[in-house]
């Protein structure tokens, strides 16, 4: 009996193992939809920390609006810097049609286990830099626990999540960083021949990093579309 209990067990391990192999990057993102989509709308208080190379403020508080599918707005009496499109990683930002999505493995982030997915367009634009995103999914909640893109071989931007349950059923991000690196570039003539745009632009941003705690969240309380109007007669 024993020795049929330890085969047992054998043959479950291989199983869960092959069902966890098995999972396909589509799969991955209709499941992180399905998390997205228990979220109607939103506001919550940010309270946020910049610190970058030339930059340096007072923690920054603000008041941010969501709502589905991808309106966000903010308001603050200061200078705020935050992401466009919000704070939260939106899976329409990068739909299946225009997206290719491919899994790469599995890994722990922040001692959470997590897919790796790397994410590239499938039309690539005339004299556009070879941007790729890389997001790391929790395999049990299925919300994204870091985002890296990558403009170019000089310039990317890093997310980093944490979250907590809301009410016992919305697992919504508590804390953020977001880290911008840029290389150094050694200033020799082929370079400032062969690159001049990608250099201008890596001179003008700047190293840094901005963290976030996010509080007192008020979810699927609705939220008058008359707020978000403000952040579209701004562009």
């Amino acid at each position: 009996m024993k020795r049929l209990g330890f085969i047992i067990t054998i043959i479950m391990f291989f199983a869960v193992a092959l069902q966890a192999q098995t999972i396909t990057a589509s799969q991955i993102l209709s499941n992180m939809k399905a998390r997205f989509n228990t979220v109607n709308d939103y506001t919550a208080e940010v309270e946020a920390n910049v610190n970058m190379e030339k930059l340096r403020m007072p923690k920054v508080k603000i008041k941010m609006y969501f709502k589905q599918p991808d309106k966000f707005h903010y308001e603050s009496k200061s200078f705020a810097m935050l992401p466009k499109g919000g704070v939260n990683f939106n899976p329409l930002d990068y739909p299946e049609d225009k997206f290719n999505y491919k899994l790469n493995g599995k890994e722990t982030i922040n001692e959470i286990s997590a897919y790796q997915l790397e994410v590239t367009p499938k039309e690539k634009k005339k004299d556009a830099p070879d941007a790729k995103t890389f997001i790391w999914v929790d395999s049990e909640n299925w919300v994204v626990k870091r985002v890296v893109n990558e403009k170019d071989e000089i310039f990317k931007i890093i997310m980093d999540f944490n979250h907590s349950w809301i009410e016992g059923k919305y697992y919504m991000p508590s804390w953020i960083k977001i880290s911008y690196d840029v290389k150094p570039q050694p200033e020799t003539e082929s370079s400032q021949e062969q690159k001049p745009q990608k250099r201008s632009r890596g001179l003008k941003i700047q190293k840094g990093e901005i963290s976030m705690s996010l509080m007192n969240y008020v979810i699927n309380a609705g939220i008058n579309d008359d707020i978000f109007k403000k952040t579209d007669e701004k562009k």
